[in-house]
Parts: structure tokens; C-alpha cells; sequence
């Protein structure tokens, strides 16, 4: 369980990556990227079950925050981890998953000029 929580962890930031931190003013964007950044690297340090739970609240804030563009792809995202944490693998839409996160990654590096893989 262990091992496939952090697999799927480290599969979604690579997904999330690429994903643009856009907004309709500057301050609400800046303070999304700003968010997503925090989120990337609150995530690249996760090493153990607690720290996973400490970047679901991150990311929450990150899906509160997005632009509408990449809203429900942020909340894509967010059930996915739940539902890692839950161990219910299961009922992960895989193909969703990837589309969410190829979204997020375009919205990222275009309003955010963010690669989340390369944020530590």
C-alpha cells in the first residue's frame, strides 16, 4: 500500500507538473503560482504517509484557488490522492487522471512559467 501510494504520488506531481497557473489578475495569479509552487515542493519532499496528508491540504488550496480553465482538473487531482489515501486504487480513472493532469501542466507553464518536476 505503501509503495503504491508514493508510486501514484510521484506519477500525479509528474502529471501535475505541467500544469499552468493562470488567473484573471495578476495578484490572483501570482498568489495561485505561488500556491502551486508551494504545493510542488511540499509534494517532492513527501517521504512517508503524514507528509501526504500535510500536501492534501496544499493542494486543496491549489484546486480553491485555480483558475476556472484547470478547476475541476485541480479537483481531479485532489480526489485522486483521497482516494489513494484511502486505498480505494481502484476507482481511479486513469484516463482522467492523465487528461486532468496534461491540463494542469499547459495552465502551469503558461501562466506560471512553473515545471513542477524540476521544483525541489
Amino acid at each position: 500500500m505503501r509503495r503504491l501510494t508514493f508510486a501514484f504520488a510521484s506519477a500525479t506531481l509528474a502529471l501535475a507538473a505541467l500544469t499552468g497557473c493562470g488567473g484573471d489578475g495578476g495578484d490572483d495569479t501570482a498568489a495561485y503560482c505561488d500556491e502551486v509552487e508551494t504545493a510542488g515542493k511540499k509534494l517532492s519532499d513527501t517521504t512517508s504517509p503524514a507528509d501526504l496528508d500535510k500536501v492534501m491540504g496544499n493542494l486543496k488550496k491549489v484546486r480553491d484557488s485555480a483558475p476556472e480553465s484547470v478547476k475541476d482538473d485541480w479537483g481531479t487531482l485532489v480526489d485522486a490522492y483521497e482516494s489513494a489515501q484511502k486505498g480505494d486504487v481502484a476507482k481511479l480513472d486513469q484516463d482522467a487522471l492523465q487528461k486532468a493532469g496534461e491540463a494542469i501542466d499547459k495552465q502551469v507553464k503558461k501562466d506560471c512559467d512553473l515545471d513542477l518536476d524540476n521544483i525541489s
